[in-house]
C-alpha cells in the first residue's frame, strides 16, 4: 500500500510539471558597449525574446529596437512541462555602432566575414530567470536585466549570422 500511495503521489508530480500553461514573461535593460570616450549605450540594435525548445527550433516570441541603448521586451508560450526564456542582442558589422565599440573579439570576428553581406555578432545574453515567469497579467513581474556591455559578460554565447 505505502509503495502505491508512493507511486500515486510521483504521478501527481510529474503530471502537474508536464501540464500545459501559458507563461508570459518581461524585460527590460540597456545595451552599451565601451568607445574611446567611456561607456556608450547602443541605439538601434534588434533584440530578440525566445522561448527555448529541447526539440525542434526555439519559438521567436518578440522583436524590437533599442531606443537610445534600452530595450523593453514581452511574450508569452503556450508550452508543456520547462519553459526557459531567453535574449538575444544583434551587433551588426558596419556602421556607427562597429565603427564606435572598441572590442577586439567583435571586431575581429566581423571582418573575418567582411567578404559576405549583412553579418552580426550575435549575443545570447539574458536568461529570464523562472521566478519571473507570471501567468495572469495581475501577476506581471518585469525582470530587470541592468546593462550589458559588449565583452564584458563572460555567460554570454556569441555567434556570427551573416544573411
Amino acid at each position: 500500500m505505502m509503495r502505491f500511495s508512493a507511486l500515486l503521489v510521483l504521478a501527481n508530480v510529474v503530471s502537474s510539471e508536464l501540464s500545459k500553461a501559458i507563461f508570459q514573461v518581461a524585460a527590460r535593460g540597456e545595451i552599451a558597449c565601451l568607445t574611446v570616450n567611456g561607456i556608450r549605450r547602443l541605439p538601434g540594435l534588434t533584440m530578440r525574446l525566445f522561448e527555448w525548445d529541447i526539440i525542434g527550433p526555439n519559438d521567436l516570441l518578440n522583436v524590437t529596437t533599442t531606443n537610445g541603448g534600452m530595450y523593453y521586451l514581452e511574450g508569452q508560450e503556450d508550452e508543456i512541462g520547462l519553459t526557459l526564456f531567453y535574449t538575444e542582442v544583434w551587433f551588426p558589422c558596419e556602421g556607427p555602432v562597429f565603427d564606435h565599440c572598441i572590442n577586439t573579439a567583435y571586431h575581429s570576428q566581423c571582418i573575418a566575414l567582411k567578404e559576405r553581406r549583412n553579418c552580426h555578432l550575435v549575443v545570447e545574453f539574458l536568461r529570464i530567470p523562472k521566478e519571473k515567469h507570471y501567468v495572469e497579467d495581475k501577476d506581471k513581474n518585469i525582470h530587470n536585466a541592468g546593462r550589458y556591455l559588449l565583452g564584458y559578460d563572460p555567460i554570454s554565447r556569441t555567434y556570427m549570422k551573416c544573411d
